[in-house]
């Protein structure tokens, strides 16, 4: 298999270039800066929005780490339909990296967590795009998957060795907590790399940490 990774010299880009290496696959990182680059890996050096239909379609599976800047949130709407765009009339398997924000509190599927005080409204800005891109995906044409971590993305968390998934409703762990360690989504995402379990529909995971 063919992986290609979009921002993968970001926190949870590199640990995805690092577990994809591990289980000796084919991967190249797509980054604008190969500066930054700590794998001895291929490369593309591209702008995510420079990308172009024949850039993707030597991989067969794409896994975009791609977060919007601080600065400019809206940008991940501007990815959104790039990413729709070089994608149709492709086989490659598209994996976004989004957000909590879309979950549903319960499996009722009525309100989703955008919608509650566990978004607090300054954080909405960030997580309204990512919103609008599930939307998005789901109404497309494309080969996609959609990834939704816990509402805590931990980033300095370790791996757990007990992860649970679910699709669309945010999960808790056995402490109470909805928490995804990076080095826990790393993991599985390479997992459905390999293994396309959730075909255009969105997943999600939690970790069950000890501490």
């Amino acid at each position: 298999m063919k992986l290609g990774i979009i921002g993968a010299t970001g926190k949870l880009g590199t640990l995805l270039m690092d577990e994809a290496l591990k289980r000796h696959l084919d991967v190249t990182a797509i980054i604008r800066n190969p500066k930054k680059l700590i794998q001895a890996a291929p490369y593309i050096e591209k702008d995510i929005l420079a990308l172009t239909h024949e850039d993707i379609t030597q991989f067969d599976v794409v896994i975009s780490a791609f977060g919007a800047p601080q600065n400019d949130p809206a940008l991940f709407d501007d990815v959104t339909d790039h990413l729709i765009d070089i994608f149709t009339n492709a086989s490659t398997r598209l994996i976004i990296v989004g957000g909590a924000s879309s979950l549903y509190t319960d499996e009722t599927l009525t309100i989703q967590l955008i919608d509650t005080p566990q978004i607090p409204d300054f954080l909405k800005v960030f997580a309204s795009p990512m919103v609008n891109a599930l939307d998005k995906y789901r109404n497309s044409d494309i080969n996609w998957t959609f990834f939704s971590p816990s509402l805590k993305f931990d980033a300095k968390g370790p791996f757990s060795h007990n992860i649970r998934l679910g699709q669309d409703v945010v999960l808790t762990n056995t402490q109470g907590n909805s928490i995804l360690t990076y080095p826990d989504a790393a993991q599985l995402l390479i997992d459905e790399a390999l293994e396309n379990k959730y075909h255009k529909k969105r997943f999600t995971a939690v970790s069950n940490l000890n501490t």
